[in-house]
């Protein structure tokens, strides 16, 4: 019988926990601080990813970071980490795209909002209930 791996210690330095692992683990990473509300270090997190550009993130990744950010009423970092998502050739889906809008209104910025929901129609993205909330 294999040996198990031992579990993540979320209380370290996020960077101690995330270098040595794979794409799929740090979706686990990113995931299990966003369900303890550790808004701040899903967007260390984010920063350490982005800034090695060898590191391939998928949406999930992003929006998780973006997600951090509304809730942290942080619309410009989510701003940008949307904005690296398309540099990195990482296609936004439509629940990156509402994690987008929601960190805008949640901030209070609407023209950005709307101008989000106008490039989601361009895109054939249709808002759904998400986006409205």
């Amino acid at each position: 019988m294999g040996k198990r791996p031992a579990p993540l210690d979320l209380d370290l330095e996020p960077v101690k926990v995330l270098l040595p692992l794979m794409q799929y683990q740090r979706w686990q990473v990113m995931n299990a601080y966003a369900e303890r509300h550790s808004e701040t270090n899903v967007i260390e997190v984010m920063h350490i990813l982005l800034a090695d550009p060898r590191i391939q993130l998928d949406a999930t990744i992003y929006t998780i970071g973006i997600s951090a950010c509304a809730r942290a009423t942080l619309p410009q970092t989510a701003l940008e980490f949307f904005h690296s998502m398309r540099e990195r050739k990482a296609q936004p889906d439509l629940i990156a795209c509402n994690a987008m809008v929601s960190s805008c209104e949640k901030a209070g910025r609407w023209r950005p909002a709307l101008t989000f929901l106008e490039s989601m129609l361009t895109k054939k993205l249709q808002p759904n209930i998400a986006t409205e909330q």
